[in-house]
């Protein structure tokens, strides 16, 4: 019943508007939920890991996608069609159960997300971008940086320009390295303080 897809990295997964058909989850990579207008500037909601369900947001509340959702590197989605999901969901009470609690777990961490970085700094925010990918995506003090400095603004709520500044500041305090896309968080303790303070 199930049938997987490969996305490349910038692929375009759901495309806002869409009739939603499908259920779909995140085998492995990394995916992006965003909010899309008209002028070409993107809102990013959340970033989804592996085995989040990345329809879920919209898939019982109306016929098409509210968002739009793209690979930051090759991931591979597992899909299942809707209705049979929906038909699980009225004969299964335990299967119902659990699919709300997995739909109510990622709306309380997008709402958690949201609305700490609404409470930051400048400075807070990009800690805390970092921090979560060094924590939460990738369980390392060196990673890739799976997104532009745009992304980044993107998701923070800032300027492009003032995210550049920001992590340029965090160089050359010690904080980070950055060499292209890799980072090292060298000081990951300090890191978590102006992220849960800044």
């Amino acid at each position: 019943m199930r049938k997987e897809y490969h996305y490349d990295a910038s692929e375009n997964i759901i495309g806002k508007g869409e009739k939603i058909e499908k259920f779909m989850y995140l085998k492995d990579g990394l995916v992006k939920l965003y909010l899309d207008n008209e002028i070409g500037t993107d809102q990013i909601v959340s970033f989804a890991r592996p085995l989040d369900f990345i329809s879920i947001l919209s898939a019982f509340s109306t016929d098409e996608y509210q968002y739009s959702v793209s690979a930051l590197v090759p991931s591979n989605v597992c899909v299942i069609e809707m209705d049979l999901i929906k038909s699980f969901a009225t004969t299964n009470p335990a299967f119902t159960i659990d699919l709300m609690k997995k739909l109510s777990l990622t709306t309380d961490k997008i709402l958690h997300e949201s609305l700490e970085l609404k409470r930051l700094n400048l400075k807070g925010k990009l800690a805390m971008v970092l921090h979560m990918f060094s924590t939460d995506i990738f369980s390392s003090k060196v990673f890739e940086l799976p997104v532009t400095r745009k992304e980044i603004a993107e998701y923070a709520g800032i300027s492009t320009e003032n995210a550049i500044r920001g992590l340029s500041e965090f160089r050359k305090d010690k904080l980070i390295r950055i060499n292209g896309k890799e980072i090292e968080i060298l000081e990951p303790e300090r890191l978590k303080r102006i992220a849960r303070y800044g």
